[in-house]
């Protein structure tokens, strides 16, 4: 009996080895696709682009496509796992959307894949480029206040001209021990497409970086190879005897991590790991062991918060060991892979990740166009010539005018340049008048003027004028004043000098004085009596016809008042002044 029972468990346990394999091999081949992208997603040989605005929100949507689904086990989107991987490593949800708020300008590449609960992957990769447009630089007049004066025009200009997007990094950021022993190697991938170029013809741009920590690192060689398999040394071997890269835990068998150091490889690097400069540094490491004055290679980039490090702490940027334009020619799409190989046991390291950047948008062919740029609409602008205006301000206060654009995607920018309207200085130097030959009239430029020029090419304050330069004619005297914040402003007056008939009393010593005389209907009666009493005013035609009679009241004695007979015919009339002290007539003609 007993050779029959072991014949049956035999075949028994065949067909449950059998049974395994097919359940591992049983995969429902499945393959995966974009149903909606917001905003509208274009395929481009074969990648779909999203082009987006800033700030604007990003949302892709993907489905399965399950042909052979519930032959051996159940598939739905549900179920399935969706894998967003992009350049910089972010970790997504494994849900079949996607969301980027808020999106600042950048290059996103997706690769996506699922896979499904029988860890079967989709039988296709979908490629996505996200590029969020920059911002444009505006420059010109675009200081935050431009001063200008109340009635002055100023002339606004807005130039702009394309945002620099930045080269997408292309990064791997995952911790993974370096192992120890002979000839070992880490190899890992980046994938890159959707480029618009097919080679490498600039390598002065481009950065390779990873973040390292290693206990000896002679024992180590890194490499970086491009698509086509044209590849630089980063660090050969041997070399480097027991220098530390990062601040490692020496003699690690727990394979504990340490603190990684970001190091830069680029043509513009100043030393290789191999150069002969020697750093030292003091540390504890995370397992608490104190280093004293040990050689180690500085990081490229500020040292980590956890890092423990003392001494000078330099910065140093590093150069391949051989010449960057060995990757001349190398094509940008496809793998680019980073090779590093432990030659000797006991030492270890980790690395934690690292990338690829190309330094500028060449590589997408990226050119943002404004298709429209144009001002807010205001009573203020004059005049509209695209990117300039011509403003004139009337009132004091802040203006603000926005320049809009708008380009080839549908992102709208806009800038504004705000101008300050600035009160003038008050001047008054009054109204045009008519004086006396034998009087002259002072002229000031008042309190808000800081500086002052009249048409006399005087620079004064006040200035006096009578008639010994002008005679009896009239002057017209300008004045030029500038405020204490730099505005101007200007006025004018006319002064007329004329023979003036002169009424006095001898018995009262009142005198008064009317001018012009003859005139074209206006005249003037002023001065001082001696009295403050009131006076009749009356003014007879040459037929002694009363023709105006007015109360004439002083101010302590002091009398100033106009007379108008443009309402009468040209001729000889008598003007008669009387009160109680004084009884006086002259004769007056209008012209």
């Amino acid at each position: 009996m007993k050779p029959i029972i072991l014949l049956l468990t035999a075949i028994l346990t065949l067909l449950l080895s059998f049974n395994s394999i097919a359940q591992k091999t049983a995969c429902q081949n499945f393959s995966i696709s974009i149903e909606t992208t917001i905003p509208t997603a274009t395929l481009n040989n074969g990648v779909y682009e999203i082009y987006a605005c800033p700030e604007n929100s990003i949302y892709i949507k993907a489905i399965g496509n399950y042909s052979n689904n519930d032959i051996s086990y159940h598939q739905n989107d549900t179920l399935v796992s969706f894998n967003w991987n992009d350049n910089i490593g972010t970790n997504f949800p494994t849900n079949n959307t996607f969301t980027i708020d808020n999106a600042s300008s950048q290059v996103r590449l997706i690769n996506l894949t699922a896979t499904d609960t029988n860890n079967c992957i989709s039988d296709n990769l979908i490629q996505i480029r996200i590029i969020i447009t920059p911002s444009p630089v505006f420059y010109g007049s675009l200081q935050d206040t431009n001063d200008i004066c109340i009635g002055d025009t100023t002339l606004l200009t807005a130039n702009i001209s394309a945002g620099n997007l930045n080269s997408p990094t292309f990064a791997l950021y995952d911790t993974t021990y370096l192992p120890d022993g002979s000839g070992v190697t880490y190899s890992s991938s980046v994938h890159i497409f959707g480029n618009q170029n097919s080679s490498l013809q600039d390598t002065n741009l481009i950065t390779f970086w990873a973040i390292l920590e290693h206990s000896y690192m002679g024992d180590i060689q890194i490499k970086l190879s491009c698509p086509n398999g044209q590849y630089v040394s980063l660090k050969s071997y041997p070399g480097g005897s027991s220098t530390f890269l990062g601040e490692p835990i020496d003699n690690n068998s727990n394979q504990i991590p340490g603190v990684g150091y970001e190091y830069h490889w680029s043509a513009q690097g100043t030393e290789t790991l191999l150069d002969t400069t020697t750093y030292t540094y003091s540390y504890v490491n995370l397992s608490g062991v104190s280093y004293t004055s040990h050689s180690y290679m500085p990081p490229s980039i500020n040292y980590p918060s956890n890092s423990t490090a003392t001494g000078s702490l330099p910065i140093v940027s590093y150069k391949p060991e051989d010449p960057m334009v060995n990757l001349i020619g190398c094509p940008i799409n496809g793998n680019w892979t980073l090779d590093i190989t432990d030659n000797m046991a006991i030492d270890n390291g980790f690395i934690f990740g690292w990338g690829i950047n190309f330094g500028d948008s060449s590589v997408y062919n990226f050119q943002q166009i404004f298709n429209s740029q144009t001002w807010n609409n205001s009573d203020n602008i004059i005049s509209n010539n695209g990117n300039t205006i011509n403003v004139l301000l009337v009132d004091t206060g802040i203006y603000k005018f926005t320049n809009t654009v708008i380009d080839t995607f549908g992102c709208i920018f806009d800038t504004s340049i705000y101008a300050q309207a600035l009160s003038l200085p008050k001047i008054n130097l009054g109204n045009d008048t008519i004086i006396c030959a034998n009087m002259s009239i002072d002229l000031n430029s008042g309190p808000e003027a800081y500086s002052q020029l009249w048409s006399t090419n005087s620079t004064s304050a006040t200035i006096t004028i009578d008639s010994i330069e002008v005679g009896l004619n009239s002057t017209e005297i300008s004045l030029q004043i500038i405020g204490d914040n730099g505005c101007q402003n200007n006025d004018t007056i006319i002064i007329s000098f004329t023979d003036c008939t002169t009424i006095n009393n001898a018995e009262t010593k009142a005198k008064l004085l009317l001018y012009p005389n003859p005139s074209y209907g206006v005249f003037i009666i002023t001065g001082q009596l001696n009295t403050d009493k009131n006076f009749q005013m009356q003014i007879y035609n040459s037929s002694a016809k009363i023709i105006v009679q007015k109360n004439i009241a002083s101010a302590n004695g002091f009398i100033n008042r106009t007379i108008d007979l443009r309402g009468f015919a040209k001729g000889i009339y008598y003007l008669k002044l009387y009160n109680s002290e004084i009884d006086e007539m002259v004769k007056i003609i209008v012209e």
